[in-house]
């Protein structure tokens, strides 16, 4: 009898699991690119972030994407801590865009060789006369890139739409 109950309770595990899958979420999502301009002019290296207020990570309600070098960004759904799906799931968001750059006169090369210590295949600075680091400044001001400020906003339905654009003033 014993046997029988144990075959019993795997087998309805296993159905369990066949039926909720184990696998990816599911969720309805829509293929979303965001296209991010600035006065007129593609941005490329751009995050850009949709979130929608009330919902959790499973629920799809953060779509992330990096736009090319046209100013698309392909968003991407978190559906988990290790997993993504392509596009976003239907609803309101709120929309936020941002890119940090080096401080004024600096190269990306160099602010590299700055966060290294000022070590280069050349040069290596002893940590004692090393510069303090200047912070990365935003392209784009808090209404466009912080959380708690942005005004951009985006609606993505079941239909569509497959572009939103953005051109930031």
């Amino acid at each position: 009898m014993r046997n029988r109950y144990s075959a019993q309770a795997v087998g309805s595990i296993f159905l369990t699991m066949l039926l909720c899958g184990c696998g990816g979420s599911g969720l309805p999502v829509v293929e979303v690119t965001a296209n991010v301009k600035l006065h007129g002019e593609p941005i490329e290296g751009a995050t850009v972030i949709f979130s929608r207020s009330g919902g959790s990570m499973q629920s799809g309600a953060i779509a992330t994407g990096t736009t090319d070098a046209q100013g698309n960004a392909e968003l991407r759904t978190t559906v988990s801590p290790r997993e993504t799906q392509q596009g976003a799931v239907p609803g309101e968001y709120k929309v936020m865009i941002s890119k940090s750059m080096p401080p004024k006169g600096m190269s990306e090369a160099e602010y590299q060789t700055a966060l290294l210590g000022g070590q280069t295949a050349e040069v290596s600075v002893p940590l004692s006369e090393q510069a303090p680091i200047p912070q990365r400044v935003d392209l784009f001001p808090p209404k466009y890139s912080s959380s708690t400020e942005t005004t951009l906003t985006a609606t993505v339905t079941q239909d569509g739409p497959g572009e939103i654009e953005f051109d930031l003033q």
